[in-house]
Order: structure tokens, then sequence, then C-alpha cells
């Protein structure tokens, strides 16, 4: 059976290895490195989340000064009436009305009327002018209302909180695709390695066939091992370059890339991992949960619902002043609500609510507590494993000393050797993986607790 095919095969597939990964000398100045502090940062320009982010804490401070504009700067507005009508006769006279009020947060409201009257029949002016101040007094704050100063507010600190809050998603995303790029290239190392070796079995099977110690069944093996292993890395390449082309889009880099693993040190990731295990978890870890934070908010207008609801029974007064030329003018109104049928029963359905959003606080808070204990049994586990690293390689370098040993007295053949150190580089980049899935555990960890990532001491 010929074997030009299958070189050919080969040599197709490694051209294309070398154009993806920037081996080749033909493509060497059009591919750049791509480190994990670049990637992030790249994120932080082009993430559609973070951009809708920023977009978010625009708009409360926006809405937040509109607000503060509303209650501190009058309305003015200017009414002309040219012509009127009255009782069939068309009188020509121009009318002109200013107009202005400011509102309070606190339910008071004070306007300023300006009524100017020009009759075209005897050429005379009329001005008339008036002030008035209001003042609301209800059991309900004037101020906690979704359009006061308080809750605008409010909505920026929650647009700010979110806007962190993504920016740390976007950092363990962007870690974790890296991670996963990173995973892929071993992968793909690793087939490259079984290739080679398959086709050096093959070689040895033909020069063992020309000594008469190896017949076409032999053959035949070694060539379906190489064609297994030419798939296998067939598969893993294409794989890499969908995750890297994927990758790339997120980041909107141009062209190729080829990314560069961080280094880190096993002994800083063990030490800052201990903190994070032996802290005690603070309280405020539960209530800042995003889950918990939103059932506090459901309690809040629940319980807001529940004093409107009620306060509904309450009479509500209103006192009013104003000063015209004619002399000034003082009154109060009292509202009484004597009667309305469905009042229980929105009180009732009221308290109902608010029963339903504290058990639903008291749920989130335990599921709260349950995600930070086993993100810190996680913790735990990754420090065993790292533990044993050091462990693991002493063990290999033990073993290839044995190994050399017996290939040095023809205990074992080359085959074996090459084996032997295919594995042993296959720990190594176990080695890396490992230690950079470790960080990923330790920051969502700090995340976890509520803690900011520190992502960039972290990497440094």
């Amino acid at each position: 059976m010929s074997k030009n095919p299958m070189m050919l095969r080969v040599a197709l597939i490694l051209f294309c290895l070398l154009t993806a990964w920037g081996g080749s000398l033909f493509a060497g100045s059009q591919f750049r490195g791509l480190t994990l502090n670049e990637a992030i940062e790249l994120a932080f320009l082009h993430h559609p989340a973070v951009r809708t982010a920023e977009l978010d804490i625009r708009m409360a401070r926006l809405e937040l000064e509109t607000v503060r504009i509303e209650h501190i700067l009058p309305t003015i507005r200017l009414q002309v009436q040219p012509l009127s009508l009255s009782a069939g006769e068309v009188l020509w006279r121009s009318h002109g009305a200013l107009h202005a009020s400011l509102t309070l947060p606190w339910g008071t409201a004070l306007s300023a009327d300006l009524f100017t009257v020009f009759d075209h029949s005897t050429d005379t002016w009329t001005l008339s002018y008036g002030f008035n101040l209001s003042q609301k007094f209800t059991t309900i704050p004037h101020d906690k209302g979704p359009g006061s100063l308080f809750a605008r507010e409010g909505a920026l600190i929650r647009a700010e909180t979110a806007f962190k809050q993504v920016k740390d998603e976007v950092v363990l995303g962007v870690i974790e695709q890296f991670s996963r790029l990173l995973a892929g290239e071993a992968g793909l190392t690793a087939a490259k390695e079984r290739l080679n070796q398959a086709e050096a079995h093959l070689s040895a099977v033909e020069i063992e066939i020309a000594e008469g110690r190896a017949g076409e069944l032999q053959r035949m093996e070694a060539e379906l091992a190489v064609k297994a292993a030419e798939i296998t890395l067939g598969k893993r390449s294409t794989e890499q370059i969908l995750a890297q082309e994927k990758f790339g889009t997120l980041l909107a880099i141009e062209g190729l890339y080829e990314i560069t693993p961080p280094e880190f040190s096993l002994e800083d990731i063990m030490a800052a991992a201990a903190e994070l295990v032996e802290m005690e978890i603070p309280l405020s870890v539960i209530q800042d949960a995003e889950g918990v934070r939103k059932a506090r908010q459901s309690v809040e207008a629940a319980e807001q619902r529940l004093s409107a609801a009620r306060a509904a029974a309450l009479p509500t007064a209103s006192l009013a002043a104003g000063w015209t030329p004619a002399g000034w003018s003082v009154g109060v109104i009292i509202n009484f609500d004597l009667f309305s049928p469905g009042r229980g029963l929105q009180v009732e359905l009221a308290r109902t609510a608010l029963e339903i959003a504290q058990e639903r606080r008291a749920i989130a808070e335990q599921e709260a507590k349950h995600a930070v204990t086993g993100q810190k049994i996680a913790l735990k586990q990754m420090m065993e494993n790292l533990e044993l690293l050091p462990l693991r390689r002493e063990k290999w370098e033990l073993e290839e000393r044995i190994m050399q040993k017996k290939i040095e007295t023809d205990l074992i053949g080359t085959d074996e050797w090459a084996d032997f150190q295919t594995k042993r580089r296959a720990f190594e980049r176990e080695w890396v993986q490992e230690t950079f899935d470790a960080v990923l555990v330790y920051l969502h960890s700090r995340q976890t607790l509520g803690l900011r990532l520190n992502w960039e001491d972290v990497l440094q």
C-alpha cells in the first residue's frame, strides 16, 4: 500500500497548523502574541455587557440630574391667546400668561402666575398676578416614591455596583476561555506527538518487513494507527482554530494571534487561598449576594405597599395659601376616606405579599450561605491538589532517572523511552493547566465572598 496519500494529508495538516499558530516562516509577521492581561483589557473595551453597564450608569445619572433640576429650578410656561369668543361676539383681545411653579420633594408646591390682557377696542392693558403655596400632609413619605431623589440616587448606586459586577464577570469569563484555549493547545500538542509516534512506529515496521521480521498485518495495523492519529490531530486543530476565532471576535482582534500563558507562583497561590479559607464569613457577604439583595428589595417594596394600603384609611390634609392684589387667602382641606369596599382585602393582599417576600428572602439567604460554603470547599480541594503537584513532579523525575538507567542497560527500547517522554511532557502541560485552574477557583472564591477580584495583582 502506497503511503504517498497519507504523507500528503500529514503535510497539509502540518501546514495548516504552522499557519494558524505562527510557526510558518511565511506567516511569522502576520500574527501577534496575546497575554491574559491584554485579553482582559480588550474585553473591557469591546464586550457588549460592559458597554451596556456603562450606558446604564449614564442613564441613571441623567435621570438623577433630571429629578434634581425639577426639584430645584421652577418650570415656566408662556401662553398666548390672541382671539376669544364671548356670547357670539368676537372680542379682539390679546391674552398673555406667564406661569412658574416649583415642587419640592416633601410635598410642598409653590407657584406664581402673571396674566395680561390687551383690549384692542379700548386700547387698554389689564394686569393681574398671584402667588400660591400648598403643603400636603400624609402618612406616606413624599421622598420615597419611584421618581424621587431618594429612588434615583439608589438607582445610580445599583448601576455602579452592577457595573463592577459585570467587569468581574467579564474577567472571569475571559480567564475561563483563556484556560480552555490553553487546554486545547495542550491537546493539540499531544495529538502531534501521537502522530509522530505512529509515523515512527510505521517506519520501524517497514524496516522489520524488509528484514523479514514482520508481515503485512503489522504494516496495516501501523498504518491504521497513523490514520487514527491524523484524524485526531485534524479534529483537535479544527476545534482549536474555531475556538481562537470565537475568542478573537469577542476581543475584536483581526488576524492571527498566539496566546501567551501567564506564569503563576504556586507558593503565592497557596498562601492567598489559605487566607480565604481561614477568613470568617461576614454577614455582609450574605446580605450583599445578588439573590439576597433582590429579595430584600422585594421585601421593602411589599412593606411600602402594605403601609400605603393601611394609610389609605387615614385622613390627608392640605394647606394652601395665596396672595393676589385683592389680598391674602389661606385654606386647609382635610380629606376623609369613609368607606371603601375592598380596603380590607387590599390590606390582606399586601400583608400576604409581604409574607411571601420575607420567605423568599430567607430562602435566598440560605442559598447564599450554601454557595459560600461550597466555594470554600472547592478552594480547599484546590489547595489539596496543588499540594500534590510538587510530589507528582518528584515522582516523574524519579521515574525519568529509572527509565534512563533502563535504556542505558538495554532493558527498554527506544519506543518505550519515547512513550515515557510523551507522558512526561503531558504532565508538564497538566502542571500549567492545573495551576491556571487554581487561579480561577481562587478568583471565583473572592467573588463569592464579596471581595474585589484584584485580578491585576493576581496576574502580576
